[in-house]
């Protein structure tokens, strides 16, 4: 039935390893062994969407993003809540996003390593993207960070911008 009014669907904590999300925002960090059944959790308490942290920078470290789980994890997951019912978010700012479309993510947020062949097979399967062009700006001009990364978020705005 037809509503004037917005839907709000429950999305769950964010699933990400320690030290691979901010600290005030991971609630408890998931480890690979753990991140079917920390989903499934989530599910259990009414979420329709799992947030997976797919790359994220090593805080810790200070390094750039890197995976946080193997594709073949993240299929695990998304078979599962797809069974359950629900969807799949992945945060993901890496090159190779394309491998997470092809497991069966339902969502990209960021995607800012999306090529033209992981877009459209987005299309085909109707998989979602929320580029945040904010986020990626906020960042390429954040001060202290390296010529690398600098140009390396430059090249990411000139791709999807």
């Amino acid at each position: 039935m037809w509503s004037p009014w917005p839907a709000v669907q429950a999305a769950g904590r964010f699933l990400a390893p320690a030290g691979r999300y901010y600290p005030d925002l991971l609630d408890t960090p998931v480890e690979e062994a753990d991140l079917v059944s920390a989903a499934m959790a989530e599910i259990g308490r009414g979420a329709a969407w799992v947030k997976v942290i797919a790359d994220f920078p090593d805080l810790a470290a200070g390094t750039d993003a890197q995976a946080s789980y193997p594709a073949a994890a993240i299929a695990r997951l998304a078979a599962a809540a797809h069974q359950a019912g629900a969807r799949v978010a992945v945060h993901s700012t890496v090159p190779g996003a394309g491998q997470l479309i092809a497991v069966g993510v339902d969502s990209v947020e960021h995607g800012f390593g999306l090529d033209e062949d992981a877009i459209r097979a987005m299309a085909g399967r109707g998989t979602a993207w929320t580029p945040t062009l904010g986020a990626l700006l906020a960042l390429r001009d954040a001060p202290g960070i390296t010529p690398q990364r600098r140009r390396r978020f430059e090249d990411s705005y000139a791709r999807i911008a």
